[in-house]
């Protein structure tokens, strides 16, 4: 196995050992945001509810929990970034339209990896139609031995 791909591997790995913190009732998801040569996790996140609102809050309504996405704690998070750097996302689950949107405006995230589809694919869909690469992981490991 390649450095490169046991670098990712690991970076998968943490993202969704830190899914497990999530305080969503209904699903259990997690993003990191990392450089693109492994050296650097720039910023992580996982669903929850908002800062300050009580953990057990979560409706468990799908599409209306109350829960803020992982990959928009990740965005909101990142600190001190170089401008001129692209950097890629790991989310466990697919972006919905919403994250999607904010990882275009962040313009610092070129690349997204995923591993489970979300329940529409309305956000991949708007990421390819700003040209930000889109990769499910099952993909990603496959094509880096």
């Amino acid at each position: 196995m390649n450095r490169q791909k046991l670098k990712m591997m690991k970076f998968m790995n943490f993202c969704e050992s830190l899914s497990l913190l999530s305080t969503c009732k209904r699903a259990k998801c997690g993003a990191i945001v990392f450089s693109p040569n492994f050296t650097t996790i720039q910023s992580i996140g996982y669903n929850g509810q908002p800062s300050g609102i009580r953990n057990d809050s979560c409706t468990c309504i799908e599409g209306d929990c109350g829960c803020v996405h992982a990959e928009a704690n990740a965005i909101i998070k990142l600190r001190n970034i170089n401008g001129n750097i692209k950097y890629t996302m790991y989310s466990t689950t697919a972006p919905c339209r919403n994250c999607a949107s904010l990882i275009i405006n962040c313009k610092v995230i070129d690349t997204v990896i995923y591993d489970y589809l979300y329940r529409n694919n309305l956000g991949l869909e708007l990421l390819q139609e700003s040209k930000i690469k889109i990769i499910q992981k099952s993909h990603w490991l496959n094509n880096h031995d």
